[in-house]
């Protein structure tokens, strides 16, 4: 049934799937303790600002709660005894994760798709990152089973002090179903002076409806770089949030979006300067073609106990086609002094004299226009620690403007 009837009974859906697998008591508990949250919200329209431009029409709920299942993501460059599904840790590792998620639950107690996939996750998996795995690459990569309607991901990343690492985590789904619903949420909590380079790649095909949530918490002299890379899907919308509780974090976003087609990408990013001497940069690319429609929405906030902080944000489209639309909205709540804050956006078109340069030097339009567009990213895709995983990206966007 679709959203403008949204009347499921949800909470026999929900016993339903408690009866169909087995978890632990302390999961079992964090389930529960989700769903009285989540049956108490409305579902989210077009009332709520965060959800005022994506269309949710024909979004039927009732078939991305039937019964799925997930296969144990692969992990590649390394060995690690400490990425395990939760609901097989023990000892100090399930206290440590069990404190986590009460925390994650009473920050997202009004978010209706975390809560969505607190409730209805099967497998969640944690990988801690100690000193064993200093310097390392790390690459996850979960893949849509075919059989499946709806996708549910859960994982959760911490850093010991003093880490330095690559993550790069990766969701394909390539499925040939008229549509289907990928929710995942990630949780990054960076201890003192890591230093983090994560990467999300999403790999999806015009049919796959996306809501996303990437929530990180960074500590005294953190770093993280988040690059999120999204690669296609129907409609989607992502939020990513970001909260520098110590002194001395730095944070960098840097990400790209190419939609195409009738594609609806929403990207909101919330920044939260909740220390002093803290930093944080957002640097977001959307190209798009045809009747595709991104939105991008930086939100920054700074309270007035946090003090020498700053922040900038840019936002920079280029429309391939006329018909395609581009929205860039920064949001600032700044109650400090003692601050720097900055905001830009451009929208831009190829222009005409360019393709005509190019082309008289022998190339077609569109490899001219590829070579645009990649002078375009070029600012963003440089800045992946990774000659291997930026060359995956180019190939991925190359394809899709030649779509």
């Amino acid at each position: 049934m679709a959203v403008e009837n949204f009347n499921i009974n949800i909470e026999h859906e929900f016993n339903q799937f408690l009866q169909n697998k087995t978890f632990p008591d302390w999961i079992l508990k964090l389930k529960t303790s989700s769903f009285e949250c989540l049956k108490k919200l409305p579902f989210v329209s077009k009332s709520m600002e965060s959800w005022r431009k994506i269309p949710l029409s024909n979004f039927d709920l009732q078939k991305i709660l039937e019964p799925y299942s997930i296969a144990k993501p692969t992990v590649q460059n390394g060995s690690f005894q400490s990425f395990v599904e939760l609901s097989l840790l023990d000892g100090e590792n399930k206290q440590t994760v069990q404190n986590l998620l009460d925390s994650i639950l009473k920050k997202n107690e009004f978010n209706f798709f975390v809560l969505l996939n607190l409730c209805f996750f099967k497998n969640a998996y944690y990988l801690k990152i100690c000193e064993a795995h200093q310097k390392q690459n790390i690459k996850i990569s979960y893949t849509f089973p075919e059989s499946n309607t709806g996708f549910m991901p859960l994982t959760i990343f911490q850093i010991d002090k003093f880490i330095s690492c690559s993550i790069t985590e990766e969701i394909i789904a390539d499925t040939n179903k008229e549509i289907s619903f990928i929710n995942p949420f990630t949780y990054i909590q960076l201890d003192d002076s890591s230093n983090i380079k994560y990467y999300s790649l999403e790999k999806f095909n015009s049919s796959a409806f996306h809501i996303r949530k990437i929530q990180t918490e960074q500590k005294k002299d953190s770093s993280l770089q988040l690059g999120y890379f999204n690669l296609g899907g129907y409609r989607g919308k992502t939020f990513i949030e970001n909260n520098m509780m110590g002194e001395g974090s730095f944070f960098e976003l840097i990400g790209t979006s190419l939609p195409i087609k009738r594609e609806f990408q929403d990207v909101e990013c919330q920044v939260n300067h909740l220390a002093s001497k803290t930093t944080s940069s957002l640097k977001f690319k959307s190209v798009l073609k045809d009747k595709s429609h991104h939105v991008f929405t930086g939100n920054l906030f700074i309270p007035k106990e946090s003090k020498q902080v700053k922040a900038a944000q840019v936002n920079n489209n280029l429309v391939l086609h006329k018909t395609a639309r581009a929205e860039s909205m920064p949001k600032l709540e700044v109650f400090a002094e003692d601050v720097s804050c900055s905001h830009g956006a451009t929208m831009g078109e190829v222009e005409k004299d360019q393709l005509f340069y190019l082309c008289s030097r022998g190339l077609t339009e569109n490899e001219a226009r590829y070579l645009i567009v990649q002078g375009f990213l070029n600012e963003i895709i440089d800045k992946i620690d990774s000659e291997g995983l930026s060359g995956e990206i180019w190939n991925f966007l190359l394809n899709k403007l030649n779509t």
